[in-house]
């Protein structure tokens, strides 16, 4: 760390808030005040052994709303809508292969950033395996308890809910509950574990009836006030002295959607508060349906207007603020409600440090770095502008009121600089990979709306959601995006003059929009984009306008979700008589033997441009495009290509890049994740005799209905209740093969989804 001058940091420094007085919050936190809880009988007790109701909000699947998991939400939540607990619902089986059997790190880092929010901000937080079919995932639900348990079962403010909204019977439900359970007591003896219940965990009175043995147990109830009046079941499950537990409901039906009843969501809220029962609104989400609390496009952060809220979340925010806040009590030294925390901010940037607390009044800050006295800063606010190395290393405040004083967590500050992908600026006229955007990560090379990339692809260790494009080899796109996102990449425009913008896009709903900035300038206005048709059905979107030469860092910010992006070809309407520059060169690629890829290379300069492709420096006859197209590649394919591109005032040379061949790929590039979900109709990329052994030509299971890939693998439909496609017609000696990634070594079970079909033959 460099060493501190007073006198230069100061210059950095400026106090936002200078107060002597201030109280954040009106309370207390939650956890603070009311600490470990237990079950006694058919109630929820405090440490204290009074009664003690928990209210609150259920988050939306990880895998499909995280931008909301995140410490800014959950800070919203707890000041402004008087929750006093979350429920982080973590998606587990999709069919979109999102959640965390397929991406098990990904999802539970969401769900630890939850848990870690809750703990810092003092309310509980319910840890959800959000599943319908938990009995077929035992293993990986108590590899994840486990985990939890032993790194936060500690902390008063974990409850497990072991298993969401169970669809088979009681039996296998209740063995599934006592192997998870006795696995979270290795670790956690004391916290709250809720257990669903059959049939969507509506049926709490069969559980009740043959209940799991053990201390601290509570049974799931989940209903929605618009298709459901069963609060006799609550009512008589409490009655035989068992406590239960509301972890999700609707004020709308049960589909998610329709009107808001408000008369039966009354009388279930008059219900649950007589005897107790805790409860969780479904959901925080802005997608378009009644559940949702916001409208979509809302803040992920918190801070929602009036306007901001649907009916729902009108109704269950004034609710939950009608129950009183815990008292402050008058004697005790500061109690920090909201630490400050690290942060990794660009250089030259500006940011704030924060800290909340209650306690008896008047309350004096004093802000450190280091171990040295910041001089001035003496109000709950340490703001730092234009940040440099000498502003890196640790901060703390320490806190003091006329009973004592308390010190907040150490935290640090680094910064980050930006870079370009490819080590310069990417030339204007070209082409823009919309996946190649600056190095330097969040606020830097773009802004992303939730943690970590949720496609798998490309660049998996940034949070810009990047997925392999369907159908076309060593290409990607950037999805899942959402309103205010932005990427932002480093160029060189090459003269001024009008220029078009070709944007290609997919989109399945309704389309989306953007607009684009170089600098600070707006060149190109909000625009919408209509459907295309698919995910992976890309069309073109063009927008004309006026660019400046030279360096500049131009941004392309979404406006409204709902598609995602390939690329953006720049095009220059009055080119100047120049010799050729090439602006995006070939780059690497690699390819199963049989399969078809691309080379492509983007240049500008006086017209007519012409060019020559080259294997291994010798010419490829007829090979005289911008992209060079190989088809049904083979070992002898594999080394370098590159082009030359010439017009009549010179030549231009592209890099070389190299082709790699393999046998077999995963499908679409993303191997299979174990402990987890091998989806039997996943198999390998690579065709007969290198991913698979099929007997027979072509897919004996007709119909378009049966045709989930184009192979000779005889895929056919599910026909037992289940979504998607399974193998049938299988002969002796066939084979399929699956790339797979195995996150750590050890023992263990695997089981097969089998459908035996037995004909019967009757002699007479």
């Amino acid at each position: 760390m460099k060493s501190f001058s007073p006198l230069n940091f100061y210059s950095a420094v400026f106090i936002l808030l200078f107060s002597l007085f201030t109280v954040s919050l009106s309370a207390q936190t939650p956890v603070a005040v009311h600490g470990q809880l237990s079950i006694s009988g058919n109630r929820l007790k405090d440490k204290n052994g009074n009664n003690y109701q928990l209210r609150g909000m259920s988050m939306f699947w990880s895998n499909w709303q995280g931008k909301f998991w995140n410490y800014e939400t959950i800070k919203w939540l707890r000041d402004d809508w008087n929750c006093n607990v979350v429920r982080a619902a973590m998606g587990i089986s999709t069919d979109d292969k999102s959640g965390y059997l397929d991406k098990p790190e990904l999802e539970k880092q969401k769900m630890i950033t939850v848990i870690e929010a809750a703990i810092d901000l003092g309310i509980y937080v319910i840890v959800d395996w959000h599943s319908h079919s938990a009995q077929n995932e035992t293993a990986q639900a108590t590899a994840f308890f486990a985990e939890i348990s032993k790194k936060y079962g500690s902390y008063p403010n974990i409850i497990y809910e072991t298993y969401n909204e169970p669809v088979t019977d009681w039996g296998t439900i209740k063995n599934y509950h006592n192997t998870v359970v006795s696995e979270i007591r290795k670790n956690d003896t004391k916290n709250v574990i809720i257990l669903g219940t059959a049939f969507y965990s509506q049926n709490v009175e069969e559980a009740v009836n043959s209940p799991v043995s053990g201390s601290n147990l509570c049974y799931a109830l989940h209903y929605y006030a618009a298709s459901h009046s069963f609060w006799g079941a609550m009512e008589n499950a409490s009655s035989k002295g068992y406590y239960v537990f509301v972890s999700e409901f609707g004020t709308c039906s049960s589909s998610g959607d329709g009107n808001i009843d408000v008369g039966n969501s009354n009388t279930w809220w008059s219900k649950m508060d007589a005897i107790g029962v805790s409860w969780c609104n479904w959901a925080v989400s802005d997608v378009d349906e009644a559940a949702a609390i916001v409208k979509p496009g809302s803040s992920i952060g918190g801070g929602w207007t009036s306007s901001d809220l649907t009916p729902n979340g009108v109704l269950v925010r004034d609710k939950l603020r009608s129950y009183a806040k815990d008292p402050v009590p008058t004697n005790i030294a500061p109690y920090i409600t909201s630490s400050p925390k690290s942060q990794s901010v660009p250089i030259n940037s500006s940011t704030t440090f924060t800290v909340e607390a209650v306690g008896s009044g008047p309350i004096t800050y004093k802000w450190y770095f280091g171990n040295t006295l910041i001089s001035g800063a003496t109000g709950n606010v340490l703001t730092l502008n234009n940040i440099t190395e000498e502003n890196v290393g640790s901060y703390y405040c320490e806190l003091t009121n006329s009973v004592g004083t308390t010190k907040s967590k150490t935290v640090t500050l680094d910064v980050r600089y930006r870079s370009t992908f490819y080590g310069k600026s990417q030339v204007l006229p070209g082409v823009i990979q919309f996946e190649d955007f600056d190095k330097g990560g969040q606020n830097i090379g773009y802004f992303d709306a939730s943690y970590g990339n949720s496609g798998g692809g490309y660049r998996p260790d940034e949070d810009v959601d990047i997925e392999p494009i369907q159908g076309r080899a060593n290409e990607f796109a950037v999805g899942f995006t959402d309103k205010g996102e932005w990427l932002a990449y480093s160029v060189n425009v090459g003269w001024d003059g009008e220029y078009t913008i070709d944007v290609y896009y997919a989109s399945l709903p309704g389309g989306g929009a953007y607009s684009m900035y170089m600098g600070d300038k707006q060149i190109a206005p909000l625009t919408t984009v209509p459907t295309s048709g698919g995910w992976f059905t890309y069309g073109k979107n063009t927008v004309t306008t006026q660019l400046t030469k030279g360096e500049n860092i131009f941004k392309f910010k979404i406006e409204a979700s709902g598609f995602n992006i390939d690329y953006l070809e720049f095009k220059s309407t009055t080119p100047p008589e120049i010799a050729p520059i090439i602006s995006i060169n070939p780059k690497n690629s690699t390819a199963k033997i049989g399969t078809s890829t691309s080379f492509f290379v983007s240049a500008t300069g006086a017209q007519p441009l012409s060019y020559q492709w080259y294997f291994n420096d010798v010419i490829i006859t007829g090979a005289t495009k911008s992209t060079l197209d190989l088809t049904s590649v083979d070992i002898d394919s594999e080394g370098s290509y590159h082009v030359v591109v010439t017009n009549h005032l010179g030549t231009a040379t592209s890099t070389k890049a190299t082709l790699s061949i393999t046998t077999t790929s995963a499908y679409q590039g993303i191997p299979a994740v174990i402990p987890g979900i091998v989806l039997c109709k996943n198999f390998d990329e690579g065709g007969n005799g290198v991913a698979y052994n099929d007997l027979t030509d072509g897919n004996e299971a007709q119909g378009t209905q049966h045709n989930f890939r184009d192979e000779d693998v005889d895929t056919e439909a599910c026909t037992d209740g289940n979504s998607g496609h399974s193998i049938g017609y299988i002969d002796g000696n066939e084979w399929l093969e699956y790339s797979v990634q195995v996150k750590f070594s050890g023992t263990y079970t695997v089981g097969f989804r089998l459908l035996l079909k037995v004909q019967w033959v009757l002699l007479v």
